[in-house]
C-alpha cells in the first residue's frame, strides 16, 4: 500500500477529470466530423474498425505494462493522443481522417485502462463503491461540460477549434502524472491471454453477469452517441447549437448527480443488485418511448434523454462498483477485459444498427434498443449481492 495513498488517489481523480474533459469535448461531434467525408453507413463501419483495433491494443497493453510500467506508458500514450488530435485537425481528405480517428480511439481506450490501474492501486476494497462513484462523478462532470465547451467554440461544421481544445486539456493530465507518479510501484500484472481471460470470467458467474450488464450499457451508449445526434439534426432539424448546448448537457446531468450518492448506498445499505435492476427498467422503458416522439421539441428531447440517463447512471455506477469489488490492481487482464466491453459494444452497435436500419425506420432504433436493455434484468436479478 502506498504511504501517501490518499494524496495519490486525489491526483488520480484530477487527472481523470482532464482525461474525460479532453475526450468529452469531441465526443458528440466525431460522427458528424466523419460524415463530412463519408456516408452514415461508412461512419458506422469506421467506428467498427476503430473498436476492433482498440480491443487488440488493450489486449496487448498488459505486455507493455510489464516492460515499461504504467507511469511511462501513460505519458507516452498522452503524447501520442496529442499527435492524433492534431492529425484530425490537419486531415483534409478521407484516408488521413480515418487513420487519425482510429488512432485517437485506440489511445482513448488504452489511457482509460491505465487510469483505472492507478485508481485501483490507490483504493481500498471497503470503499470501492465511494471510490468508483467519485470516479464516475468526475468523469461525467467532464462529459457534461464537454458539449457546453464545444458549443461555445463550434462554428457551423468547422470542428478544428474543438480538436485544438481537446489537445490542450491533455497537458494538465500529463503534468499531474509526470510530477506525482514518478515513484509509482507497479503491481505484478497478469497478462491478458484473451481465451484464458474469457475462461476465467466464465468460471466466476457474477463477474460474467456483471460483464454482460456492462456490455449492454456500452451497447446503449454506442447507439446513443453515434445515432442520436444524427437523428436529432438530420431527421428532426434540431440545430447543433441546441443539441450540444442544451439537450446533451441536460441529458448527461444525471451522471453528475447520482454516482457518488449511489456508490455510498452500495457500500453501506442496499448493495448493487436492486439499483442495477431499477436502472435497467428506467432506461429501457423511456428509450422505447423515444420511438414515438416525432416532435423536434428541444424541451421534450432534453427531458426524455435526461430520464434515460438516470437509469444509465444507476447501471454504470453499480456495475463499476460490483466489478471492482471482485478484482485488484494486479488483475490487469480482467480490468482490460472489462474496459474492452466498450469497444466490443461499439462494434456490435453500428453493425446491428446498420442491419436494423435496412429494414426499419430510424425512429424504431430506439424501440429495439429499449427491448434489448430489458433483457438485462435476467442477469441483474440473479447476481449474488455484495450486502
Amino acid at each position: 500500500m502506498f504511504p501517501n495513498r490518499i494524496h495519490l488517489l486525489h491526483v488520480t481523480y484530477l487527472a481523470t477529470f482532464f482525461y474525460a474533459l479532453h475526450f468529452a469535448i469531441t465526443l458528440y461531434i466525431e460522427s458528424s466530423y466523419l460524415s463530412a467525408f463519408f456516408s452514415e453507413k461508412i461512419v458506422g463501419l469506421i467506428y467498427i474498425i476503430a473498436s476492433v483495433l482498440s480491443i487488440w491494443a488493450v489486449v496487448k497493453l498488459p505486455k507493455v505494462l510489464l516492460i515499461y510500467g504504467n507511469y511511462k506508458s501513460s505519458l507516452v500514450l498522452i503524447f501520442l493522443e496529442v499527435i492524433a488530435l492534431l492529425g484530425l485537425i490537419t486531415a483534409n481528405s478521407p484516408y488521413p481522417a480515418i487513420l487519425f480517428f482510429v488512432f485517437h480511439q485506440i489511445l482513448l481506450a488504452m489511457l482509460f485502462v491505465s487510469i483505472n490501474i492507478f485508481l485501483e492501486s490507490f483504493s481500498t476494497n471497503e470503499s470501492t463503491g465511494r471510490t468508483r462513484g467519485t470516479f464516475l462523478t468526475i468523469i461525467n462532470t467532464a462529459i457534461l461540460l464537454g458539449p457546453l465547451v464545444a458549443s461555445g467554440f463550434l462554428e457551423d461544421s468547422n470542428f478544428n477549434i474543438v480538436f485544438i481544445l481537446s489537445a490542450l486539456f491533455t497537458f494538465p493530465m500529463f503534468v499531474l502524472i509526470a510530477t506525482n507518479f514518478k515513484k509509482y510501484s507497479d503491481p505484478i500484472y497478469n497478462k491478458l491471454e484473451f481465451l484464458g481471460t474469457i475462461i476465467e470470467v466464465i468460471k466466476h458467474p457474477d463477474i460474467l453477469k456483471i460483464s454482460v450488464l456492462r456490455f449492454s450499457l456500452e451497447f446503449f451508449y454506442s447507439i446513443m452517441v453515434i445515432y442520436t445526434p444524427i437523428y436529432l439534426h438530420v431527421y428532426l432539424n434540431i440545430p447543433f447549437s441546441a443539441i450540444l448546448g442544451i439537450i446533451m448537457p441536460v441529458a448527461l446531468s444525471p451522471f453528475v448527480i447520482f454516482p457518488y450518492i449511489l456508490g455510498n448506498i452500495a457500500d453501506k445499505k442496499l448493495g448493487e443488485k436492486e439499483l442495477l435492476s431499477m436502472g435497467i427498467v428506467i432506461s429501457a422503458f423511456i428509450t422505447i418511448a423515444l420511438s414515438f416522439v416525432g416532435s423536434g421539441s428541444i424541451f421534450a428531447w432534453a427531458l426524455l434523454l435526461f430520464i434515460t440517463r438516470i437509469g444509465a447512471s444507476f447501471i454504470e455506477t453499480m456495475s463499476d462498483s460490483y466489478f471492482f469489488k471482485h478484482v485488484s490492481a494486479s488483475d490487469s487482464n480482467l480490468i482490460a477485459f472489462f474496459s474492452n466491453l466498450r469497444p466490443m459494444a461499439f462494434i456490435a452497435g453500428p453493425v446491428l444498427a446498420t442491419l436494423f436500419l435496412l429494414v426499419f425506420p430510424f425512429n424504431y432504433l430506439f424501440l429495439g434498443l429499449g427491448i434489448f436493455m430489458l433483457y438485462g434484468l435476467r442477469f441483474s436479478l440473479t447476481l449474488q449481492d455484495t450486502r
